[in-house]
């Protein structure tokens, strides 16, 4: 590895270490009062971007083909589904679960979040960057699935329910390809 894929790989780790601390953060501010997709919305959201910047700075960086499109292809359906989102939330504010689906809806997704960052804090860092990226990358798309599967335990409004599929179907490929890259590079 060379001195520049070296610093590269730092500094990518100490924008994963960072945003960490930023997901926390956004999860902690979602009110109580916010139906079951803003909720999800505003968690998910964080997640979403991290996943699209982190697939930004590996483009800067690295030249591994297989990655790179990877990466450019991670880049596009995240921002796809972050407006997908958006647009939901124009027909979802009205909020129709009761005080205790949404109590069990926090408690949940909370323990989601939870295992997400730790899972991220915990993940073995390498310093090869396409390795670094795809560890937290499973990380953050795991935590995405599971945030999107247990919103659709739930009674959601109809706009919501088709972007929230589509972060679960979409996700899990991903998964599957990113495992697939990791074992061959790895």
């Amino acid at each position: 590895m060379n001195c520049n894929q070296c610093h590269a790989a730092k500094d990518f780790v100490r924008t994963v270490q960072l945003s960490i601390d930023d997901l926390v953060y956004a999860a902690s501010m979602v009110k109580e009062r916010e139906n079951i997709f803003r909720r999800f919305s505003l968690e998910a959201m964080p997640v979403l971007r991290l996943g699209a910047e982190l697939s930004r700075q590996l483009m800067r960086y690295s030249s591994y083909e297989p990655l790179l499109r990877f990466a450019r292809n991670a880049e596009k359906e995240l921002e796809a589904q972050i407006r997908g989102l958006q647009h939901a939330e124009k027909y979802c504010s009205d909020s129709s679960a009761s005080r205790d689906e949404t109590e069990n809806y926090m408690i949940s997704s909370g323990r989601i979040c939870g295992r997400m960052v730790e899972d991220m804090r915990m993940t073995d860092i390498s310093e090869r960057l396409g390795c670094d990226y795809l560890r937290y990358m499973i990380c953050l798309i795991e935590g995405a699935v599971r945030l999107s599967e247990n919103a659709l335990s739930y009674e959601l409004c109809s706009a919501a329910v088709v972007p929230i599929r589509s972060i679960s179907r979409n996700g899990r490929e991903m998964l599957h390809n990113m495992r697939k890259l990791l074992a061959i590079i790895d």
